[in-house]
């Protein structure tokens, strides 16, 4: 039988609710407002930046083509 004065050890519970807390008042800091939105814009043109010069730079490397005819062909794939 368990002892019913035996405390249990909840500090991954509140820690979890606080991590949780923090994530989503970020969140609605990026979606709800305006200087949220531009952040999202500056995050998203870099992702995008980010994304085309690993792929030109793996696909230069598999095939041979020049790193610059393939970052300009993302440009004009991915606007």
């Amino acid at each position: 039988m368990k002892n019913p004065f035996e405390k249990k050890d909840n500090s991954a519970v509140i820690f979890t609710v606080a991590v949780s807390a923090v994530a989503l008042g970020a969140l609605a800091y990026l979606f709800l407002t305006e200087q949220g939105q531009e952040t999202q814009e500056a995050v998203k043109h870099q992702f995008k930046d980010k994304a085309k010069e690993l792929s030109s730079d793996y696909l230069s490397n598999k095939t041979g083509v020049s790193k610059g005819f393939l970052k300009g062909l993302a440009d004009k794939i991915v606007k």
